[in-house]
């Protein structure tokens, strides 16, 4: 199988639902990792919005289209998984507010960084950063934050900055900007409260929602060309709609394909 890593980047809020009931002020969470507790889109919701997309553009065709994803329930062969194999899309970064210099910056953690080399290595593609440890990220007694740019205050918390080799070695992955936190667990995603249009009352429900700017990584794996008989290989489209409310334009990510 070929392996091929992409990173996800939000154009607009995105809002991908856990389908969980909960008993919390927030009506509708989204999805996040069961063990990090961090957002995830989950690898069937990347499979059915790339389905759609294929359906979407010019040209589509449905052998193909059967061939990249299964059938979609419609025959014999409902239980076919197609020859493309998508896996959840895991946190990288998401963006929090700053005083001192612009208005936000990429925060991400430790375990987050760390977890996305090993998963990258663990299918045998090439990390562009290696793992980062203890030693090299220390957090002075009470500062939450440390920042790749200096003079700034993440979150209304103190700050410090990164020591100069961290952040050498972590921008091919973070870029200039980017915060390490000691933990997100304190800082809860934005919420939207949106008024029920099918009550008489209009009552007011509350959403979670993952802001623009944040970034998620994926693995696709595909079938080596000796192996794919004559269906071309699938380029993944470069804007795709993932989770719902559509309708008022959430969810459009950006998608690239990693170099190497």
């Amino acid at each position: 199988m070929r392996k091929q890593l992409y990173y996800i980047t939000c154009v607009t809020n995105l809002h991908v639902g856990s389908g969980d009931i909960n008993y919390n002020i927030v009506d509708k969470e989204v999805e996040k990792d069961p063990v990090t507790g961090l957002p995830t889109i989950h690898a069937s919701g990347i499979k059915g919005a790339l389905r759609d997309a294929f359906r979407q553009a010019d040209g589509a065709d449905k052998t193909q289209e059967s061939w990249i994803f299964g059938d979609a329930g419609n025959n014999e062969k409902e239980d076919s998984t197609g020859a493309y194999h998508f896996l959840n899309a895991q946190f990288i970064s998401r963006p929090m507010r700053v005083k001192g210099f612009g208005s936000s910056i990429a925060v991400t953690t430790v375990d987050a960084i760390n977890d996305f080399v090993s998963t990258v290595q663990s299918f045998g593609l090439s990390s562009p950063v290696e793992p980062v440890s203890d030693a090299e990220i220390v957090f002075p007694q009470d500062t939450p934050f440390l920042a790749s740019v200096s003079n700034v205050n993440v979150e209304g918390e103190k700050t410090e900055l990164l020591p100069k080799a961290v952040i050498e070695k972590l921008k091919p992955l973070l870029g200039d900007r980017f915060a390490i936190a000691a933990s997100l667990d304190e800082y809860d995603l934005p919420v939207i409260a949106r008024n029920n249009l099918q009550t008489k009352n209009g009552n007011l429900w509350y959403e979670e929602y993952v802001p623009h700017g944040s970034r998620f990584y994926c693995i696709v794996l595909s079938p080596e060309e000796k192996d794919a008989g004559n269906h071309p290989a699938y380029a993944l489209p470069e804007l795709v709609q993932f989770g719902g409310n559509a309708s008022i334009g959430y969810g459009y990510c950006k998608i690239e394909k990693a170099e190497g």
